[in-house]
């Protein structure tokens, strides 16, 4: 039944851009493999439970098809209520060679790791202090875990060293964390900036700089091997691309619509060739061709359920796939990745649960 928005497009754009069960065996006997005699592939999203943080399981196929494993709890709590409480990109990531699936509890100061199954099921491995109020972003890189806790504006490292800064003064609206090489970026969707942090040698995080946001409202971002950085601009609903020069950054091609509206998180693919945006206030997903030099070239527009708010993105190892969390469908929407970035709609997943973040392998 279509469902209708009942905010405007700019409310919509900040609010958008803003019970759990015990851990169940899989719910369909019919297991997904691969040659390995695994999963091809899962994907993974969070209730976000105030009275307890759950992440939700699904097994892929080599289609694309999910099939539901079960919900895993995450031993902390979730926080707040509405379609994006976090306001964040990247609640829920993977380990690099997807051994890990990492978790905030935005609601109890703390990040849940779990190791990944060969089913694609999650056994709990152990809880981590987030060193801050209210963590919403995750970023790993060389082994080590970066998290962006937005109550009290600060980063900090939590698999090793353990180093802690603060985000500049006035921060505010403090969205997502990535690390290309050894800088760490924030994106602040208030200020119209960017924070960069230098990390040393050792993964330990140095005093920021800023740059300012080439379009408004930044909001989600990702990086490319090379310096290339993506920004998701909610104000413009557009893309702009950057390259990281030091601590400063050079724009390459600047706030390419979008044709959506509420577009706040963007993905690359693995091989860094397509770029995908979820649009939440027009229910659909943008994707742009990607070239070397970080020019963007819009290929496909997605178009998901009327009034399904998707919100975070990711795409699959192979480049084949890409999913998004529908927050007010409480479902996954999928589609199918064409050779010139053409989107092809799979059936996805319904009756999730709870939707706050999305990470896919």
């Amino acid at each position: 039944m279509q469902r209708v928005f009942v905010l405007t497009a700019a409310a919509v754009g900040l609010a958008a851009c803003a019970d759990s069960h015990s851990a169940t065996a899989p719910e369909q006997s019919r297991i997904l493999a691969n040659r390995a005699g695994g999963v091809a592939g899962a994907v993974y999203t969070s209730t976000n439970g105030t009275s307890g943080n759950a992440v939700v399981a699904y097994a892929r196929n080599e289609e694309g098809e999910l099939t539901r494993i079960g919900s895993f709890n995450t031993g902390g709590l979730g926080f707040g209520t509405g379609t994006d409480p976090l306001g964040s990109q990247f609640p829920v990531i993977l380990s690099e060679d997807h051994s890990h699936l990492y978790v905030v509890n935005a609601g109890s100061n703390d990040v849940t790791v779990f190791d990944v199954q060969r089913d694609g099921g999650l056994v709990l491995r152990r809880r981590i202090d987030s060193r801050g109020s209210t963590p919403v972003s995750l970023a790993e890189h060389d082994g080590r875990l970066y998290v962006l806790n937005q109550g009290d504006n600060t980063v900090a490292e939590l698999l090793g060293g353990g180093s802690h800064q603060s985000l500049p003064a006035g921060a505010a609206g403090a969205s997502t964390i990535r690390v290309e090489g050894r800088t760490l970026i924030v994106s602040e969707r208030n200020t119209n900036r960017l924070d960069l942090f230098p990390l040393d040698d050792d993964g330990r995080i140095g005093q920021p700089h800023t740059a300012a946001s080439n379009g408004a409202t930044p909001f989600g971002l990702d990086v490319a091997h090379g310096g290339l950085i993506l920004v998701s601009e909610a104000g413009p609903n557009a893309v702009s691309s950057y390259r990281l020069q030091d601590l400063s950054f050079r724009l390459e091609d600047g706030s390419v619509p979008s044709n959506g509206k509420a577009t706040c998180w963007v993905r690359l693919s693995p091989d860094e060739r397509v770029a995908v945006t979820a649009n939440a206030a027009s229910a659909s997903m943008t994707a742009f061709q990607v070239d070397r030099n970080g020019t963007l070239q819009q290929t496909a527009i997605g178009t998901l359920p009327a009034g399904s708010g998707p919100l975070d993105v990711d795409i699959t190892q192979d480049n084949r796939f890409v999913y998004a969390v529908e927050a007010n469908a409480q479902a996954i929407g999928a589609f199918r990745i064409g050779g010139d970035g053409h989107l092809t709609p799979l059936p996805g997943a319904t009756g999730v649960g709870g939707t706050e973040g999305l990470a896919a392998f």
